[in-house]
């Protein structure tokens, strides 16, 4: 550890050169980590935020949640204080007859179960009240402004934001189930209402004809996209890891044999291959901890300016997670020039270049 210290404090410019390559690799891994968390939530998040633990659907939906369609006469059936509707609709809004359409999908709840989120002062949703996922912000929406749903032209009155509520890349806003089924009837003229699903808390599972059960995992995962899409940013998070592994152990394996003399030098005075061993791990080891403690705080520090229409999402225990795999992966690297440092004669590094 002496030694290892010394060095670094006696080459800064090159440790220094090495270690701004580590940041970079650690801040561009942490940033495609938070990409794909990110694009998860945008996808899941109102699935996975929800207090539910399961979900009732209809048979024929293949575990869709907007495919399943369930009847007012099934809701009587199984209806109570842990059985509630859940209706989601994607649809557009205007904020008036002159400004451009907005996606949105509604998710329609009972105010009063266990779905209604916490929202700051808001404890429960009206007729034609609705709040909003805060991505709405960005566009200028309000708590008090009023929008008009473009299929129905039933205007609903913002009085409330919530965070993490989103689905299909779709910001929601969520409404009561009185709100939702007037706005159905008045695109439908439907006769009775009509539920995409019955969300379920606790484990008292309803037993209905021709519907399945389905957990929140088995939900988000049929959502359309969503495992093709974190397949692929998982794959490309690997592939990430796997080349820094490579330029890391490229690095450290040409460092050591610009070394290779002092090594031998180190050796010819008593110094044990073990030693000198440690004292490259230890070097690899104080850069890399260094490199990933300024790569978090440059990500965190971005993720604060980030546009709240960025899907980035990167909690402290992901950060860590990645953070020890990558420190683990700069020390695996730095072995691979251990076998230089082990077959390296001092009698010919001592009557060597030094």
């Amino acid at each position: 550890m002496f030694l290892a210290i010394k060095e670094l404090r006696r080459n800064k410019g090159r440790y220094a050169l090495i270690m701004g390559i580590l940041t970079m690799l650690i801040f561009l891994v942490l940033f495609i980590t938070g990409l794909t968390r990110g694009l998860g939530s945008a996808t899941s998040s109102a699935i996975k935020n929800s207090p539910a633990d399961a979900y009732l659907l209809s048979d024929d939906a293949d575990d869709l949640i907007t495919r399943s369609s369930l009847t007012q006469d099934q809701l009587d059936v199984v209806s109570s204080e842990f059985v509630t509707p859940v209706n989601l609709q994607r649809m557009t809004f205007q904020r008036s007859s002159n400004d451009a359409k907005v996606d949105i999908t509604y998710m329609a709840i009972d105010p009063m179960s266990f779905m209604m989120p916490n929202a700051k002062d808001v404890s429960d949703l009206g007729k034609h009240e609705i709040l909003l996922d805060e991505s709405f912000m960005a566009k200028d929406v309000s708590v008090g402004d009023t929008i008009v749903d473009t299929s129905s032209n039933v205007s609903l009155k913002v009085v409330g934001f919530v965070k993490g509520y989103m689905y299909g890349h779709s910001s929601i806003g969520i409404l009561s189930q009185d709100s939702f089924q007037g706005m159905l009837q008045e695109v439908t003229h439907a006769p009775s209402p009509k539920y995409n699903a019955f969300a379920i808390k606790g484990d008292s599972i309803p037993n209905l004809d021709a519907t399945v059960v389905r957990t929140q995992v088995e939900i988000i995962a049929k959502i359309p996209g969503h495992a093709q899409e974190q397949s692929t940013l998982t794959m490309i998070l690997v592939v990430l890891l796997g080349i820094s592994g490579i330029i890391l152990g490229t690095f450290f394996y040409v460092t050591t044999l610009q070394k290779l003399p002092q090594f031998g030098v180190l050796k010819a005075l008593g110094a044990t291959t073990g030693m000198v061993g440690m004292t490259i791990v230890s070097q690899v080891g104080m850069l890399a901890g260094l490199s990933m403690l300024i790569g978090n705080g440059l990500t965190f520090a971005m993720a604060v300016f980030l546009p709240k229409s960025m899907p980035f999402t990167l909690s402290v225990r992901d950060a860590l997670v990645v953070s020890l795999v990558f420190f683990v992966i700069a020390i695996v690297s730095s072995l691979f020039s251990l076998r230089k440092v082990a077959t390296v004669d001092p009698l010919m590094a001592i009557g060597g270049n030094e």
